[in-house]
């Protein structure tokens, strides 16, 4: 079993709020209306200089280390694969209790209409090896403010 853990981090100086990523990710992936797998939410914060300056926020599964979202399942439809970190959803398995939702201090998890957990899974199961593996979100900056990292644990 390999220790790795794949993530996208986002930076957000870097971050345009071009929505290109947001837009990559609805094309490739194809959410039902409502769901939103990455959003990029502009901000306003405090800053010494301007007084505010608009910031941006990425909402997406972070992959956590510790999940809180797999421990609160009851139906054991939400894990997290040991050999690349990556938080998954089996769509057959989960119930749409929302326990996820609840339980996840990012709120990330959505119910989806067909009352099934939905959220970023690093397209896994998708086809992005023509790519080198890279989500299409990550590929779709064009600032870089999304970086597709695979790290040793």
């Amino acid at each position: 079993m390999s220790s790795l853990q794949k993530k996208i981090t986002f930076r957000p100086d870097d971050c345009i709020q071009c929505h290109g990523c947001q837009m990559a990710c609805t094309m490739w992936r194809n959410p039902e209306a409502g769901i939103h797998f990455r959003e990029i939410i502009p901000v306003w914060e405090p800053d010494d200089t301007l007084g505010f300056r608009l910031k941006s926020k990425s909402k997406a599964c972070l992959h956590c280390q510790n999940p809180f979202c797999v421990s609160a399942c009851p139906s054991g439809a939400i894990r997290k694969r040991p050999e690349d970190g990556i938080v998954i959803v089996e769509e057959a398995l989960c119930i749409g209790c929302g326990s996820c939702a609840a339980a996840c201090p990012f709120q990330i998890p959505q119910i989806g209409k067909e009352n099934k957990m939905k959220k970023c899974d690093l397209c896994y199961g998708q086809d992005t090896t023509q790519n080198g593996g890279t989500p299409p979100c990550v590929r779709a900056c064009p600032t870089g403010a999304l970086v597709y990292e695979i790290s040793s644990l």
